[in-house]
């Protein structure tokens, strides 16, 4: 009886390999498709780039892209000193309302993320290192 049941169970799985191994693939051509849907969706166009602070200690890893007609701009900010030093990095643009905004973060962190925000022009970054006395900054750049 084992034997019977043993062989049975075989023969079915023999017979629904197939059918089994299309699935897979098949979840994955739509899922991708789905993927693809929503990025397309989610960000329409961008820009990343990456800024140093003078003494290259310290850095800013961001991006800016467009979402459904508005910019959003985000990134991360990277510290590789060792004691009290931290790194900064100061943004000024326009706001969705038309307001010009400027505003900082910093860390002594390893990375610290910085969630996208909206923003409507003229947006400027510089990146700063050290301590708050003896803080060294590169220039503002203009990102968009």
């Amino acid at each position: 009886m084992r034997k019977m049941l043993a062989g049975a169970i075989v023969a079915g799985g023999v017979a629904l390999g197939p059918l089994a191994a299309m699935a897979p693939a098949q979840a994955a051509v739509t899922t991708q498709a789905v993927s693809d849907a929503q990025a397309g969706a989610t960000a329409t166009w961008g820009k990343k780039f990456t800024y140093h602070a003078p003494d290259r200690r310290g850095y800013f890893k961001g991006h800016w892209v467009k979402r459904g007609g508005d910019y959003y701009f985000g990134g991360l900010l990277y510290d590789r000193h060792r004691g009290s030093a931290y790194t900064t990095v100061k943004f000024r643009y326009f706001d969705d309302t038309g307001k010009f905004e400027t505003w900082s973060a910093k860390t002594t962190a390893p990375d610290y993320y910085i969630k996208d925000f909206e923003f409507q022009k003229d947006f400027d970054i510089k990146v700063c290192s050290g301590v708050h006395h003896r803080l060294k900054c590169g220039p503002w750049v203009d990102v968009f």
